[in-house]
């Protein structure tokens, strides 16, 4: 049920490669953001990312990939989406309240619904509804990847077999989330 990076990558080709140059960021393309330019964010936010986002985010693109409703980034700047995300004074666009950005958290991704944060030590990933306080947000993933490969899975099943009510659960189970993430597989699959 939950395909690896490269299975991902063949089926967003097989949609999405005729439409560029007119239309991207809907592929999942080499090249990453080197290791030292992802050293340089951690240490400008003053956290560690875990080894899992770092190597997934050194290998592909994130700077302008999307796919299906959550949004790595749109700028074709990886890096500095996430420091925009993150600044640690809060701003009316900020995915925090108010004060100081949460310690050991960053928000990787976004959707309509959903701000995504990176658990810093564990490397767990959040989804916060937006206009929620921090303390509403449910763990969605065990790891970027896993989150990573829902997102792709969910994507090019629905794009195959169409909305399925029990994929969402089915996919949830496999990534790690808890019971109150899997609100945000469900509405995704469906």
């Amino acid at each position: 049920m939950l395909l690896t990076e490269a299975e991902i990558q063949t089926a967003l080709d097989a949609q999405f490669k005729q439409l560029e140059p007119t239309v991207t960021g809907l592929r999942l393309a080499p090249p990453g953001l080197p290791t030292k330019t992802l050293s340089n964010v951690a240490g400008t936010l003053g956290e560690r990312l875990p080894e899992e986002f770092v190597r997934l985010v050194s290998m592909y693109n994130f700077g302008s990939l999307t796919i299906g409703a959550v949004a790595f980034g749109n700028s074709g700047s990886y890096d500095g989406e996430l420091l925009d995300y993150n600044a640690t004074a809060a701003s009316s666009a900020s995915w925090w309240s108010t004060g100081p950005r949460p310690a050991g958290q960053l928000m990787i991704a976004n959707s309509d619904a959903f701000a995504f944060l990176l658990h810093c030590s564990s490397g767990a990933i959040f989804a916060l509804e937006h206009g929620k306080d921090l303390e509403a947000s449910a763990k969605v993933a065990c790891d970027f990847r896993r989150f990573f490969r829902g997102v792709g899975s969910v994507f090019v099943q629905r794009q195959l077999e169409g909305a399925r009510g029990d994929l969402g659960d089915l996919l949830a189970d496999e990534v790690g989330a808890e019971e109150a993430g899997r609100r945000f597989w469900r509405e995704l699959a469906s």
